[in-house]
């Protein structure tokens, strides 16, 4: 977060800091529950990293909005239990 510009100022952090409570699973909000948009920073990301980022977070986002559901999740994400399952473990999910 010290590297990140916060272009929006207070407002920006204010919006960085709901989400991540709405992202958090737990009553702790990790790193990986904070989102910063870097895409007007000097460091540059590879597309993969930002498609996995994404897709971690869409996961724990829906997994939060069906309380833990992994059979619910699944069905709303559209996601076959296997390729479910891969994910939870390749993103380290649970």
């Amino acid at each position: 977060m010290y590297n990140y510009d916060f272009p929006g100022n207070i407002r920006e952090l204010e919006n960085i800091l709901e989400r991540a409570i709405n992202l958090s699973i737990t009553d702790t909000i990790e790193v990986d529950d904070i989102l910063l948009d870097f895409t007007k920073s000097v460091e540059r990301r590879k597309l993969k990293d930002i498609l996995e980022e994404t897709e971690k977070n869409i996961i724990i986002e829906a997994l939060k909005r069906n309380n833990g559901d992994k059979k619910k999740t699944m069905e709303e994400l559209g996601i076959k239990k296997s390729a479910f399952y891969e994910k939870l473990k390749k993103y380290d999910i649970c």
